[in-house]
């Protein structure tokens, strides 16, 4: 008994519009993507040539005395820093304004630091922390890992803390600090280095703060090129 012939169907005309259309989308996503990684790679390159020529530091300089001319801190004349501000803006249009867009950025990031700490501060007592890396663990692992152990360790007292990359002075070795509100925290569960803390007491405290807050956020626009090397707890909600 010969058998019946299977009669193959195609699939609706709409299944295929479904297609072209899925395929559309893919590629339409895929090339705004592909926009958008070029346009950070440029983004950043351009950032790193602005920071390199000093267009920063210049722009510093030149508000600093605009808006505080009576300062004895000026570095120069009203006359001579608004000369430099127009001569800038005319000749070098893209990167003073880059220089605007990273000083305005810097100037929240610090903002945001100091709020953050003195709320820290009003809401309790604080430990100054250093974190150490022993020689093993700079060679096993990179920064990347090396900042997610920070923030695991942090992350186990339940509470708000700051903390951020360092380098020493002497030899460019890497460490952390954190400012973390808490009474007291076990130096032995941190396995990878040295761990030091100190109680944060007297106005004294509060001045050396202060002046590590610069420190720290001098050194995360450094670091911040690429990404935020601040690192902020998540904010606890208040019951």
């Amino acid at each position: 008994m010969p058998q019946p012939k299977l009669k193959i169907m195609r699939p609706p005309f709409y299944l295929d519009k479904v297609d072209e259309l899925g395929m559309s989308f893919f590629l339409n996503s895929y090339i705004k993507f592909v926009i958008k990684v070029f346009k950070i790679m440029v983004d950043y390159n351009f950032k790193s040539y602005v920071l390199s020529k000093n267009f920063v530091q210049i722009f510093k300089d030149v508000h600093y005395v605009i808006n505080f001319p009576k300062s004895e801190f000026c570095k120069m004349s009203l006359d001579l820093a608004l000369s430099i501000s127009y001569k800038m803006r005319v000749e070098y249009p893209n990167e003073w304004k880059e220089a605007e867009r990273i000083c305005n950025a810097y100037y929240k990031r610090v903002k945001r630091l100091k709020d953050r700490i003195s709320e820290m501060l009003q809401n309790g007592n604080c430990l100054f922390l250093t974190f150490t890396f022993n020689n093993l663990c700079l060679q096993k692992t990179n920064s990347d890992t090396r900042r997610q152990k920070i923030r695991r360790f942090l992350n186990n007292y339940n509470t708000d803390y700051v903390a951020n990359i360092d380098f020493g002075k002497k030899n460019g070795r890497e460490h952390y600090h954190a400012v973390i509100q808490i009474d007291k925290v076990d130096s032995k569960l941190y396995n990878y280095g040295a761990l030091s803390f100190k109680k944060i007491r007297s106005s004294k405290d509060y001045e050396k703060l202060a002046k590590y807050i610069s420190k720290l956020t001098n050194h995360a626009i450094k670091e911040t090129t690429k990404s935020n090397y601040i690192i902020y707890s998540r904010k606890k909600s208040k019951c």
